[in-house]
């Protein structure tokens, strides 16, 4: 009574490049557009994916890191990092997905760590001379600095952007919520007429998949019980917001000014 069935795509499927691997994403995402009332329930402990696509920078730092520790692409070899070593495609492809997970309904649920992975997998390729040009690493901060700037417009209109010079929100909605007390896997619930799809990281960036109505229902209930227990940072929750994003965004600035004191 306790076993659930789980799909792993990775398990079978070997990623051979990274367009591979956005397709098999932007496949998801367009089965889950398919359905009608779909709501989305997302627990993070880093900022997730789909918003890291909306700035070409950060989409392919992310790419490079998995396509050479994850999918230990051959053809990366020890090339070092710069923005133009991933293909303009497979950015352009990266965007879309993006901007199609910017147009489904969705509540949020992170911490005050979602920016710690970033930083540190910038500082260990700093660290182990993987930039091709030092100028590259202090892009890297501003550009994250520029998404989380993004991120606090989307939580203040309580409204999803596809793309950061959209004039106007993308209709979806974008309840945000912080708590700093419960740490989790990503995990990712969508409900919909068909009922619950439960995806949650393995082996991140590959994910594992289960429809159990069961596990869907537990699932929910535990998303409704920690929001109840956590602060809303968007639409009038402004002094939350404001101290939210200023401590993440003073992370960033603080490892950006070590590394331009490292660099000099």
């Amino acid at each position: 009574e306790d076993s659930i069935i789980f799909r792993y795509p990775s398990l079978i499927r070997e990623y051979k490049d990274f367009m591979h691997y956005l397709e098999t994403v932007g496949g998801q995402m367009d089965d889950i557009i398919s359905k009608k009332d779909i709501f989305i329930r997302y627990a993070s402990s880093e900022i997730p994916i789909f918003f890291h696509f909306l700035i070409p920078e950060l989409a392919a730092f992310k790419l490079y890191i998995w396509g050479r520790t994850v999918w230990d692409f051959d053809y990366l070899g020890s090339k070092p990092f710069d923005f133009d070593l991933i293909e303009t495609t497979v950015i352009e492809k990266a965007q879309r997905v993006g901007a199609a997970y910017m147009r489904t309904n969705s509540i949020d649920l992170w911490n005050l760590h979602i920016v710690d992975n970033t930083i540190s997998q910038i500082e260990y390729y700093f660290d182990s001379g993987a930039f091709r040009e030092e100028e590259v690493v202090l892009t890297l901060c501003d550009k994250t600095i520029e998404l989380l700037d993004l991120m606090e417009r989307m939580a203040a209109m309580g409204e999803k952007m596809e793309t950061p010079q959209s004039p106007t929100g993308s209709g979806a909605s974008f309840g945000l919520y912080h708590n700093e007390i419960i740490f989790t896997n990503n995990t990712l619930l969508i409900t919909s007429e068909r009922g619950h799809d439960i995806y949650t990281a393995f082996g991140n960036p590959n994910f594992l998949k289960s429809t159990d109505e069961r596990l869907g229902t537990y699932t929910e209930k535990w998303f409704d019980k920690v929001i109840r227990k956590s602060n809303p940072i968007s639409t009038s929750s402004e002094r939350n917001r404001a101290r939210f994003f200023n401590a993440l965004r003073n992370k960033v600035k603080k490892a950006r000014k070590k590394f331009e004191i490292l660099s000099a």
